[in-house]
């Protein structure tokens, strides 16, 4: 039920949709999170950053 609550689908990448095989994520979403600074805190800063430069976008 976690993984499902996570937006985990079984043969699907939980970011991107892609086929893989079980849970997860697939290994360029894997790598994309990494590269944000791979943890929790990180993703959630940079997520703010995406919604914010989204917004100024939208406003011009």
């Amino acid at each position: 039920m976690q993984a499902y609550k996570a937006g985990m689908r079984k043969d699907k990448c939980a970011l991107c949709e892609s086929p893989i095989e079980g849970l997860g994520v697939c290994g360029q979403c894997r790598g994309d999170m990494e590269a944000l600074g791979g943890t929790p805190e990180a993703l959630k800063r940079a997520a703010k950053a995406l919604k914010w430069v989204l917004e100024q976008e939208q406003e011009e």
